[in-house]
């Protein structure tokens, strides 16, 4: 920016002794050193209206009002002025409808580009964070950060073929459990039964037949 601004500061030097030609020269060095720094542009509209290069002109009256803060003054008289020459030449509005076109479709497609960069990281980070939940048994966790990854990146093969695998382990973990469960509800069926049968048949030995028949009930019941 300091070399810049010092082509941009002789260009102006070189303007008011009337050397036109070296201070457009200095104007457009400063400009391509630092396209952020406003000053040139403002300088090299103003130079080429004084040329009468209304061409020139309109194009760095629409750079420098594209340039700089919100706050800058110079921002919007920019803008202004290059409202009011573009009005005096439809001969060139057409092309700058096509340019601000281009810019925006440009723009739309950079933040295309930038999300979907984005997106394609997030889902890798996701699923890395699935494989980790996997290795560590927690197939739940697993498959919630799985789909979130997927939901990013719905046709990525080897993600799908993983979702496959998360679930097949988790049915054969449902499954097992089923089992563990259903193994223990029936030796504990089994151990109530016994209770209940060696009940009532002391209860019938011992000649009390309500008390028999209450046990041998809740055998059935079972």
């Amino acid at each position: 920016p300091g070399y810049a601004s010092a082509h941009n500061d002789i260009g102006i030097i070189y303007e008011s002794l009337g050397f036109p030609e070296q201070a457009e020269a200095s104007y457009l060095e400063a400009a391509k050193l630092s396209p952020e720094l406003p000053g040139p542009y403002s300088n090299l509209a103003l130079f080429y209206e004084s040329q009468d290069r209304q061409k020139e002109a309109i194009d760095y009256w629409a750079k420098r009002a594209k340039t700089g803060a919100e706050s800058d003054t110079w921002k919007k008289k920019a803008q202004d002025r290059f409202n009011e020459l573009i009005a005096l030449h439809p001969e060139l509005q057409e092309q700058y409808i096509a340019e601000e076109s281009r810019l925006l479709i440009d723009a739309v497609a950079e933040e295309k580009r930038v999300k979907k960069i984005e997106e394609e990281k997030q889902s890798q980070e996701l699923y890395l964070s699935s494989r980790k939940h996997y290795k560590n048994a927690d197939y739940l966790k697993a498959l919630e950060d799985l789909d979130k990854s997927l939901g990013l990146d719905p046709d990525n093969a080897e993600k799908l073929k993983f979702r496959d695998e998360v679930k097949a382990v988790m049915e054969k973990k449902e499954a097992r459990e089923k089992a563990e469960r259903e193994k223990k509800e029936s030796g504990k069926r089994l151990s109530e039964i016994k209770i209940f049968s060696q009940s009532g048949l002391k209860a019938y030995q011992e000649n009390n037949p309500a008390q028999a028949e209450k046990d041998f009930a809740q055998v059935l019941e079972l």
